[in-house]
């Protein structure tokens, strides 16, 4: 029997969307609802993608930040709500304004947050170390706006730093260092070799 948390993106989806609490967003405010899949495992060739919710997802949101100039250094910033400064040379950091928690459904409500106002998201999965951020431009109309994160734990990134981009987020797995390989077996005749050098040598020096 499949797991029943592996059910598609409609249906999580739309999951998401009737469990919003019924609230009238004041004029120029929106509300996000983040709902977080994990894909954690690559789909087979041909066949269909495969997700689930996972559980232990939290967001920081950061009020009036410049994305191009902030951005979490490393996965305990993200869980510990801070952002650094990449481009000034004097380091600086950022807490987090709030914290939101996932709810029963596994989606993340940001509610009233001011439409003409540049906002700044981290979110984290606390399972698999994964930690994606992204900007919240300014939103043409007020109401409820839904997005998705996708975590992918299989892709194990090139270095500790490479991340991806998708639908708007900015992805950093955890890095999974590769096994070193084995010294390649020594060569039998190279061996035989140099035993008959020392052979030799030891003859002439009779």
């Amino acid at each position: 029997m499949k797991n029943i948390r592996h059910i598609t993106i409609i249906a999580i989806t739309l999951a998401a969307i009737f469990t919003v609490p019924a609230c009238k967003s004041e004029v120029g405010e929106s509300v996000y609802v983040i709902t977080p899949l994990r894909e954690k495992e690559p789909a087979e060739e041909g066949g269909e993608d495969v997700y689930d919710i996972p559980q232990q997802v939290t967001a920081h949101i950061f009020m009036d930040v410049e994305g191009t100039k902030w951005k979490p250094l490393s996965y305990e910033d993200a869980v510990q709500g801070v952002l650094s400064d990449t481009i000034s040379e004097v380091h600086m950091t950022l807490n987090a304004n709030a914290t939101f928690q996932q709810r029963e459904d596994g989606s993340l409500l940001l509610g009233s947050l001011q439409g003409e106002r540049r906002h700044y998201l981290v979110v984290y999965d606390k399972e698999d170390e994964i930690y994606a951020w992204r900007e919240l431009k300014p939103a043409a109309d007020a109401g409820t706006i839904y997005l998705s994160i996708y975590f992918r734990p299989w892709r194990n990134p090139k270095t500790p730093t490479t991340t991806y981009t998708e639908t708007g987020w900015t992805i950093l797995n955890k890095y999974v260092a590769p096994e070193p390989e084995p010294d390649p077996d020594p060569d039998p005749e190279d061996e035989e070799g140099e035993g008959e050098d020392e052979d030799e040598g030891e003859e002439g020096a009779e």
